[in-house]
């Protein structure tokens, strides 16, 4: 009985280690998701790619140093994506490599490390808000700094609320994020991650959420991340990386504008 049984539970683990490896992307597929001008925005290429996590870290630093620019760009952005400590830090060394420093839109992952707020400091808070070179940078910041929640970031994200006008299109947003509402806090109800969301919305009204679409593009191999797309017909479309707790609770990682709907 006991030779049946662990014989059964090889077969589980051999046939598990088989799907994962099925679904791995070569190292040239890897590459051809990442030459595409589309990938930030393609649910077909992040379905491929971000369930895999950080199996594919090594790809993507490597592809950093990639003689096309858009590979490149794209590399960025899956490791800032996957949020790996380890791929961050060869990032970072990449970028300090290089003669000029290329940043691409994307996700500013909780909590902000040193770098984040040297560059939340030079390129934002020493600066009037007009000489503010990357708004939606500065946005996806602001987002990170709530999620953090700790006290730096409180301070850092009520000083950039300060330097926003009121005439500006990203005041109002400010003013939620420094209001003390905790719609970012993590989510542990027992419906939909897509509702869950939706209802915390609180910068939106009850006409904007009906034409307001939440999805769940991917989920990592192990359950243990998700990859969201928030779509409004009116504004913008932000995308959203949640961890799962031990609680069962999901947290957020971060919180992104990807694109700007006219």
């Amino acid at each position: 009985m006991a030779d049946m049984i662990s014989r059964r539970i090889l077969a589980a683990l051999l046939l598990f280690c088989v799907s994962v490896f099925s679904q791995s992307p070569s190292t040239q597929s890897v590459r051809e998701l990442l030459n595409s001008p589309t990938l930030r925005v393609s649910e077909e290429a992040l379905k491929k790619l971000f369930p895999m996590g950080t199996r594919n870290i090594p790809q993507y630093v490597a592809a950093l140093s990639d003689s096309d620019e858009e590979v490149s760009d794209n590399a960025q952005y899956m490791i800032e994506l996957i949020g790996d400590r380890q791929g961050l830090e060869q990032l970072d060394a990449w970028r300090n490599g290089q003669r000029f420093r290329r940043f691409v839109n994307g996700p500013i992952n909780a909590p902000v490390d040193s770098q984040g707020y040297q560059w939340i400091d030079e390129r934002f808070l020493q600066l009037p808000y007009e000489q503010w070179d990357a708004h939606v940078r500065a946005t996806n910041y602001a987002f990170a700094l709530v999620i953090d929640g700790s006290p730096k970031a409180r301070l850092t994200l009520e000083r950039m609320q300060e330097a926003v006008p009121e005439s500006a299109s990203y005041s109002n947003l400010y003013k939620v994020l420094t209001s003390g509402s905790n719609f970012l806090q993590p989510m542990c109800a027992a419906d939909s991650i897509e509702k869950q969301i939706l209802r915390r919305s609180v910068f939106l009204g009850s006409e904007e959420k009906k034409r307001t679409y939440v999805v769940v593009i991917a989920k990592g191999l192990d359950g243990k991340s998700a990859l969201v797309r928030e779509w409004q017909d009116f504004g913008y479309t932000y995308m959203m990386v949640l961890d799962r707790q031990p609680s069962r609770c999901w947290k957020f990682r971060s919180i992104f504008v990807a694109s700007i709907n006219n």
